[in-house]
């Protein structure tokens, strides 16, 4: 369905992207199986998990259950509070990682040209920024994780 729609795009489309169309289609093919492989089944095994611990919790010691269930609007907040952090930060990635694909795209559709005008180094230094920038962005996303991470399991403990 995603391809269908970019298929059925007028040619005007197309020559507007400005980010490498592969590079797109690569890394969201491949965000779209990390989010359907085994993460659905993480996700599915922890609330069965959580609600069962949380029967057991209430059938043995109610008042200590009651207590536990109020740190649970703290760690959804947290919990929504790295969700957009991801996203926001997954976004930024995404786009850098296009964007050099669209430079070794540039590159490869006019290999000729680069060749004739000795223009590898040039090329090869805006993708190694490019790619920079992306490691910056992940090495970012990274921490934004490990720091909310930590404060929810600051919470549950």
């Amino acid at each position: 369905m995603y391809v269908q729609s970019i298929l059925n795009q007028d040619m005007g489309w197309h020559d507007g992207q400005q980010t490498s169309l592969n590079t797109r289609l690569a890394i969201d093919t491949a965000n779209i199986t990390e989010g359907l492989g085994e993460k659905t089944g993480m996700i599915i095994e922890s609330l069965c998990s959580g609600l069962t611990g949380l029967i057991i919790a209430l059938v043995k010691s109610w008042k200590l259950a009651l207590v536990m269930l109020a740190c649970f609007p703290l760690m959804g907040a947290a919990g929504v509070t790295m969700l957009l952090a991801l996203k926001k930060a997954t976004t930024k990635s995404q786009s850098v990682y296009a964007s050099a694909g669209a430079i070794a795209e540039q590159a490869l559709a006019a290999i000729r040209t680069v060749s004739a005008f000795s223009l590898q180094a040039r090329f090869t230094k805006r993708y190694d920024e490019k790619l920079s920038e992306a490691f910056d962005a992940d090495c970012a996303k990274g921490t934004t994780i490990g720091e909310i991470a930590t404060i929810k399991t600051f919470m549950c403990h």
